[in-house]
């Protein structure tokens, strides 16, 4: 039962945040809200590129089984260590322009949001799919979309975001949409 529990929770939790993230995206990127309008078919890689952005699960901690080396600093078996994906989702060597939101990337797949190799997450089939099916929706009903305060007045900068070290995701997210 503690698996079963583990895979819900994550994966509600997980695709929540990202799916806020990726809402925060498009109102703060309104050429990519146009194109996406223009063309739902989009929707998938904009829920990729905004997965390797605002990565939801920063990195996973795992223990060195060998004696490794990653960029010249040696890693003695036994070591505690935190694989952050978030950092390899922007890394420019794989991703040019690393920080900016960019749909249309060649490799806009190639993220590590949901882990690789053996740890790569079991429910990333159903997260893509969910988001992807739930922003076609949204960009069907709504026409604009803006992130504000609680009260409706334009956002106050930054956002603020749970206090989590593994989890990204936002304490709260309001929008002001029009249908």
């Amino acid at each position: 039962m503690c698996i079963l529990q583990a895979l819900v929770g994550a994966g509600n939790e997980t695709t929540t945040k990202s799916f806020s993230a990726m809402l925060v995206d498009l109102a703060t990127h309104p050429t990519e809200w146009e194109a996406l309008k223009a063309d739902p078919d989009r929707a998938a890689l904009v829920v990729e590129e905004s997965l390797r952005l605002s990565t939801p699960s920063q990195g996973l901690f795992r223990v060195a089984k060998v004696d490794a080396e990653v960029g010249g600093v040696p890693i003695p078996a036994g070591s505690k260590i935190f694989l952050a994906y978030t950092a390899a989702n922007r890394d420019p060597a794989k991703f040019p322009e690393p920080n900016a939101f960019i749909p249309d990337r060649e490799n806009v797949r190639d993220h590590m949001a949901f882990g690789g190799g053996v740890h790569f997450c079991i429910g990333a089939p159903l997260s893509r799919l969910e988001s992807v099916i739930a922003l076609e929706k949204i960009v069907e009903r709504w026409n604009t979309i803006e992130v504000t305060n609680a009260q409706g007045d334009p956002a106050e900068w930054p956002l603020r975001y749970e206090p989590s070290f593994v989890l990204r995701g936002l304490e709260s997210l309001h929008l002001r949409i029009t249908c």
